[in-house]
């Protein structure tokens, strides 16, 4: 699911995450689709 919003004051969301997508800028990747993971 997505951490919500990336501004720099919202980065409470990121300490809860256990992975990080990588999607390449103006990649057309959608919800569902297969992307690389980095496990935290």
């Amino acid at each position: 699911r997505r951490s919500g919003g990336q501004g720099s004051h919202q980065l409470a969301a990121m300490t809860r995450a256990d992975a990080l997508a990588v999607v390449p800028d103006g990649s057309p990747a959608g919800e569902g689709d297969p992307v690389d993971v980095i496990l935290l």
